[in-house]
């Protein structure tokens, strides 16, 4: 897995770029990008059939099938390319274990 938090390198060059804005990332909150976040309500929780809530801080493994429904790419003159992949999530499901190594403790413990 890539992890896609926001790096030290990262950070600065939104510091630098952004210095007048008011970003979370920038005020030590957020430490992953925009778009990665996934907020689930009622209608879904219920659809995922999740009744008991995880404690905050818990780490999953989410598992999803997705429709990839855009893709976009530009460019403006002296500018750099911009690349975008939209996806639409059609299927998902939480649970099973968060790591190779708590797979191998699952399987184990199984054995």
């Amino acid at each position: 897995m890539k992890s896609l938090k926001i790096t030290a390198k990262e950070r600065k060059a939104r510091e630098s770029k952004y210095k007048n804005d008011c970003m979370p990332c920038i005020d030590g909150g957020d430490m992953y990008p925009y778009g990665t976040r996934l907020d689930l309500n009622n209608e879904m929780l219920d659809k995922l059939e999740i009744e008991t809530l995880p404690r905050v801080g818990a780490t999953l493994t989410l598992t999803a099938k997705v429709k990839v429904i855009a893709v976009r790419e530009s460019q403006r003159e002296g500018g750099d390319k911009n690349r975008s992949v939209e996806y639409q999530i059609t299927d998902m499901e939480f649970g099973g274990p968060s790591s190779a190594e708590d797979a191998v403790r699952a399987a184990v413990g199984k054995a």
